[in-house]
């Protein structure tokens, strides 16, 4: 039966779906690359099974759409979600081996995320800075300060502000460090 079907053009996977169709006894949808003379097409195509009177294929009908430009922007989109995996990759190994502390709270100043640096800083396991907060590790007097211009920052008065503040170590030590505040927005521009 195969052998009476001549394809013109290259495809890549045609052959092999003509054969599905009559193995499966159904109806099969294959994309597909389309190599001519002048260039390449894909192809989405549905190959149906034709009939005749006692049930026995007798004709394969294809139903084809040029989806190239699809493809073309699926290859794009895949070069794309490359790149940003790439970025994101070297965002986070920068920020693991940063010398510098860095965190991420909550608006209630609760720690979500913090590198390695923010951990033997204070001296705290990151189990234990997860639990934590601001308040947990500032002191007094300077925390009330803080709290003032995390409000003037919830507000929208400013950007950001950079305080000097006593910090207490896990071993009870005192150190003295320098934060540098921004609040991280969504598209809406409410905080986060």
């Amino acid at each position: 039966e195969l052998e009476e079907i001549t394809i013109i053009y290259q495809f890549k996977h045609l052959e092999s779906s003509i054969k599905q169709v009559f193995g499966l006894n159904a109806s099969v949808r294959v994309e597909d690359e389309l190599v001519y003379k002048g260039g390449k097409l894909w192809l989405d195509t549905l190959l149906v099974p034709l009939r005749d009177n006692l049930g026995k294929i007798c004709q394969i009908l294809g139903v084809a759409r040029d989806i190239t430009q699809l493809k073309s922007i699926e290859q794009s989109l895949r070069k794309t979600q490359g790149q940003l995996r790439q970025r994101e990759k070297l965002l986070r190994l920068t920020l693991e081996q940063a010398p510098i502390g860095i965190v991420t709270c909550d608006l209630s100043g609760n720690f979500l995320h913090f590198n390695p640096a923010f951990s033997q800083i204070l001296g705290y396991s990151s189990q234990d800075l997860k639990q934590m907060s601001w308040e947990h590790i500032t002191e007094t007097n300077d925390l009330q300060l803080q709290e003032n211009y995390y409000q003037k920052l919830l507000a929208g008065e400013v950007r950001s502000f950079q305080l000097e503040n006593c910090y207490q170590r896990q071993d009870g030590t005192k150190i003295q460090g320098i934060i540098r505040v921004a609040l991280i927005r969504d598209a809406k521009g409410s905080p986060m």
